[in-house]
């Protein structure tokens, strides 16, 4: 009983013929104890297939373990139900997989740590996704490991909008070219053309269409560019077939498509994904300024801060200066002190501190 005590708690390194008088006691069939011992590639196999959405591997992973109960099988599911995006199973288990982590080793810590970063990232938590993902040390780790760590990375530095966003993008394409995963490349492109467009940046944006293949991420992001210059011509021109579904629901909206709001519902996700923002959806089909202004100082402001996101902080300060409000500096005032304090009650906002 010690000696499987400190097999358990991975204190030793086991002796495989022992392990497989384990088994052959256990009655394991013969494919079981295969999977048993091949269970490290396993992982970096799951770890490949949620990079290409190989959600057909995944299952078959999870159900060839099942019965299994030590930590790295427990590890397979919280990926699948991260890959099926239920977000509340994968919540469960890694709650489960917290308790255990002292008894991790380090190749299956930081495995956890990676994919409990894309657990905040799809929960928008953006600041403990960026946490996780520092804590990880993947020298001299399986490739498909290192390629997903970077994925991740400029994910998190995208979605909080922050300025080395496009340095960690061409860190990620360099690698993704060397392994191979070409398909990845357009998608990455395209998040980096959204962060360009929200960032103003016109020539860098040129630069990067000009070179892109895929025609319905090139005239998702002509239509999204289009709303953010209030190019209301070159919104209404693109075609509607070529258009994703972020760049269609905008386009509906601005063109106050009676549909749009219909539109916009039916699409809810009830996950994270990166190129559909539905609080900014929601926030567009607000019908007039009061409405918005309450929201932006209410709701949006405070949310986008408490997760770290940098583009709706600066898009919600933006729109109160375009908002017809008597009291529209002491407005902008309260949502700067929100986004660089956190603060957000009355009381930081007396005259004196108004004066200084």
């Amino acid at each position: 009983k010690s000696y499987l005590c400190k097999i358990e708690k991975n204190k030793i390194d086991p002796n495989k013929a022992f392990l497989r008088e384990i088994c052959s006691r256990l009655e394991l069939s013969d494919d079981k104890v295969d999977f048993l011992f091949d269970l490290r590639d396993v992982v970096i196999q799951t770890i490949k297939a949620f990079i290409v959405d190989d959600e057909n591997y995944i299952a078959y992973a999870v159900e060839h373990g099942r019965g299994f109960k030590n930590y790295r099988y427990t590890i397979i599911k919280f990926i699948h139900y991260l890959s099926i995006k239920d977000l509340s199973a994968a919540s469960r288990i890694h709650r489960e997989l917290l308790k255990i982590i002292t008894n991790m080793s380090d190749f299956d810590l930081n495995i956890f740590a990676l994919f409990s970063s894309i657990l905040s990232l799809y929960k928008f938590e953006f600041k403990n996704a960026l946490d996780d993902i520092e804590y990880m040390d993947v020298y001299g780790m399986d490739n498909n490991i290192e390629v997903l760590k970077k994925i991740v990375d400029f994910e998190i530095r995208y979605a909080m909008n922050t300025y080395d966003a496009p340095m960690y993008y061409m860190e990620l394409k360099r690698i993704l070219f060397d392994i191979g995963y070409y398909p990845l490349i357009n998608k990455m492109e395209y998040l980096l053309g959204i962060f360009f467009i929200r960032n103003s940046c016109d020539y860098s944006l040129e630069a990067l269409m000009d070179k892109m293949s895929d025609k319905k991420l090139y005239e998702s992001l002509k239509c999204f560019n289009a709303f953010m210059n209030n190019d209301v011509v070159t919104l209404a021109d693109c075609n509607d077939s070529y258009l994703n579904e972020f760049a269609l629901a905008i386009k509906k909206i601005v063109m106050q498509d009676e549909k749009a709001i219909m539109y916009v519902k039916a699409n809810k996700r009830d996950y994270y994904r990166l190129d559909y923002d539905q609080e900014f959806l929601d926030y567009l089909m607000l019908e007039n300024a009061s409405r918005r202004y309450d929201f932006i100082i209410n709701d949006g402001i405070p949310k986008a801060s408490s997760r770290g996101d940098g583009f709706l902080e600066k898009f919600y300060i933006y729109e109160l200066t375009r908002m017809p409000k008597i009291c529209r500096n002491r407005s902008l005032f309260r949502a700067h002190r929100m986004v660089n304090t956190f603060k957000v009650e009355i009381g930081d906002y007396d005259e004196e501190r108004y004066e200084e």
